[in-house]
């Protein structure tokens, strides 16, 4: 693996970690949350969202939004952390 490979796999600022999601959370659901704090470029959207599942395809109730910009993550987590979604309160 090259060095920039490896550079490709570090997370940037602008990747939050979303802990304390409601089992029924799915990635499009994370989407629309965070949409309003991610730019479009060239008419693309720039937020993506995962949710990581357990061994038997259950939710591990945490997941990774990856926003347009770090100052649009400071933004989305000054709003929405400890902010109840889905009846759970996000960290």
């Amino acid at each position: 693996m090259s060095s920039f490979d490896q550079f490709l796999q570090i997370p940037s600022r602008s990747t939050l970690f979303v802990g304390d999601l409601s089992y029924f959370c799915t990635e499009e659901h994370l989407k629309r949350l965070f949409a309003p704090y991610g730019a479009s470029v060239n008419g693309m959207p720039t937020v993506s969202a995962e949710i990581k599942r357990g061994k038997y395809g259950d939710s591990l109730m945490h997941g990774f939004v990856y926003l347009s910009s770090v100052e649009a993550a400071d933004l989305a987590i000054q709003d929405l952390n400890n902010k109840k979604f889905m009846g759970r309160y996000m960290r």
